[in-house]
Order: C-alpha cells, then sequence, then structure tokens
C-alpha cells in the first residue's frame, strides 16, 4: 500500500473527504466527522486532507463543531443544494482521490484501509465498498457485486450509496462534478458518466459505509425518488442503448424491458419499488430475464407499440 500512495507524485494530500451539511443533527455530524477520522487513522501512509460545506444553513450547527474538530476545513456557500455543496468541495479539494459522505451517515473504522487494499496492483478510477441501513434499532447489510456487473448494470439503477465510493479527482473534475439540476440520485447520474467515460472499477469487499435511515430521508421518498430515476434514465438513455446492444439477443430483450420500465411512467405505479425489491433479492440479471419473459408472453398477446425497438 505504501507504493500505491508514493505513486500520486504529489504533494498534497492522498485524499479529500468532503462532508456537505445543511440543517444537521449536531450528534449525528459529530458521529459522522469522528468516524471519518478514526477511519483515516488506521492507514497512516495516507495523507488525509477534510472539508465541511455548509450549504446556507439557518444555524450554527456546523460552525459549532469546529472547535472540537480543528483538522477540518470550513466553506460556507449559499443554499443550492446537496451537490453544489459537494462541487464546491471538490473545487477547494487537493486530493487525488475524493471521498464523499452526508452529514449523517458514517464510514467503519477500516473503511480506507480496505479501500487501499483494493487498489493494490491495480489499476483504478473508482473504487466502490458495501454498505449498511441503520437505525436506532437495526441494521441492514447490503453488499455490492462484482465490477463487471456494475458496468454493465449500472444504467438501470445504482448500486450503492455515494459514502460507499472513492473515486479519482481528477475523473470527476474532468466530467464537471455533479449536475446541480438534479436534487436527488445525483449521485447514480454522475457514476453513470465515470462509466460512460471509460472509468475502472474495482469493488473493496472489505470496505463498510453505513447510511442513516431517518423518517425524512430522501431514500424513504419513493415518489420523489422514482421521478429523479426517471429523469436519470432519460438522460443516460442513450447510453443505456449502446450498453444493450453489447448483449446477447437475449440479454438485449430483457434488459431493453427492464430499461423501458424504468424510464416509463409506470414508475411512478409501483414498477420501481417493485424493480428494486427485486434486484435487491434475486439480482439484476434475473429480473432482466424475468421482465424478459413477461414482456415475451405479452407481446405475444398483443404487440407492443415498442416491439420495433426492442425486438433483437
Amino acid at each position: 500500500m505504501k507504493a500505491e500512495v508514493e505513486a500520486t507524485g504529489r504533494g498534497g494530500p492522498d485524499v479529500s473527504v468532503i462532508v456537505p451539511t445543511y440543517r444537521s443533527n449536531r450528534v449525528w455530524l459529530a458521529e459522522c466527522l469522528t468516524s471519518i477520522e478514526v477511519a483515516a487513522q488506521a492507514i497512516p501512509e495516507w495523507t488525509f486532507e477534510f472539508l465541511v460545506v455548509d450549504d446556507g444553513c439557518p444555524d450554527a450547527t456546523a460552525r459549532g463543531l469546529l472547535p472540537e474538530f480543528p483538522n477540518w476545513r470550513f466553506l460556507v456557500q449559499e443554499n443550492g443544494g446537496l451537490a453544489a455543496a459537494r462541487n464546491l468541495g471538490i473545487s477547494a479539494s487537493h486530493g487525488r482521490w475524493l471521498h464523499f459522505v452526508d452529514d449523517d451517515d458514517r464510514v467503519e473504522s477500516a473503511f480506507y484501509r480496505a479501500i487501499a487494499a483494493a487498489m493494490c496492483d491495480q489499476s483504478s478510477s473508482l473504487v466502490y465498498g458495501n454498505w449498511t441501513y441503520f437505525t436506532q434499532q437495526r441494521r441492514t447489510l447490503h453488499t455490492s457485486p462484482d465490477a463487471k456487473t456494475v458496468s454493465r448494470t449500472l444504467p438501470c439503477g445504482n448500486w450503492f450509496p455515494v459514502n460507499a465510493v472513492v473515486v479519482h479527482a481528477d475523473l470527476v473534475k474532468r466530467l464537471g462534478g455533479f449536475n446541480s439540476a438534479f436534487k436527488a440520485m445525483e449521485d447514480w447520474e454522475v457514476w453513470l458518466r465515470c462509466v460512460r467515460s471509460g472509468a475502472t472499477l474495482i469493488h473493496a469487499p472489505e470496505a463498510w459505509a453505513e447510511v442513516r435511515i431517518q423518517p425524512y430521508s430522501m431514500s424513504t421518498r419513493q415518489a420523489a425518488m422514482h421521478g429523479w430515476m426517471t429523469q436519470v434514465c432519460e438522460q443516460e438513455s442513450q447510453f443505456a442503448d449502446a450498453w444493450i446492444e453489447k448483449g446477447t439477443s437475449l440479454k438485449r430483450f430483457a434488459a431493453s424491458w427492464g430499461i423501458y420500465l424504468m424510464r416509463s411512467d409506470r414508475l411512478q405505479k409501483g414498477w420501481g419499488s417493485w424493480w428494486a425489491f427485486g434486484r435487491a433479492r434475486w439480482g439484476a440479471k434475473w429480473m432482466f430475464l424475468a421482465v424478459g419473459c413477461l414482456a415475451h408472453v405479452l407481446l405475444r398477446k398483443n404487440r407492443s407499440p415498442h416491439a420495433t425497438l426492442l425486438d433483437p
């Protein structure tokens, strides 16, 4: 791992950690910053830069924590949303790698060491781990699939939360950062652009991020999330269609229907939840085949107006 760090050839930090915050719970924000510092201390051969971006918060929650966290730089902007806050952090950062953590989430103590282990002897531009959804009462573990699966199926849904990913700074800056027009799913949208640009993905199976679930979390607002999912799919439709063409006839046929459902207004009527549940339970590959078989039956009974587009 030491060789990997020395190969950066830069005098700046190896990793810039960016935490945007807006009306955060003081205790949760303190837990977030503490977990990052503890994980960073576990890999002394890496150097870190820590940034908190206040997204125009009307209270002084983040500013009030600064005396307790002297290693963190504090940036302020007028309220512009999560993507804009991350972009400000990107522009002010100096690290070779970027790690984005929301203000109520955490990372486990071995996170950065596991990321570094996955980087060894491999050329990568985006490294991702696994994650845990947690509340005060329960924890749910989610294991990310291998890099090949993620690269092929990312157009059909986001595989991981933003704090499970460490991405090369030059790549993100070259792509223009996050799209501030998106108020949700902005991380999925930028990962799609990374893959489309030829980014090399690596899975770090021992790296675990933690995502807090709360009643007003964006991830619990299904209707809003589905709307933004549809917009991402529409924006990336050409990329998704190109990906379909690389598969076999059966895979193209099945995957076409999967992506069609993600783009359609049926997403607002429950298809998105059905797809997400099925993908988590059985995997995207089997969901593609299931949707393809269903589409085959429906097409035989009543030829779809999309048949010309979808037929292999």
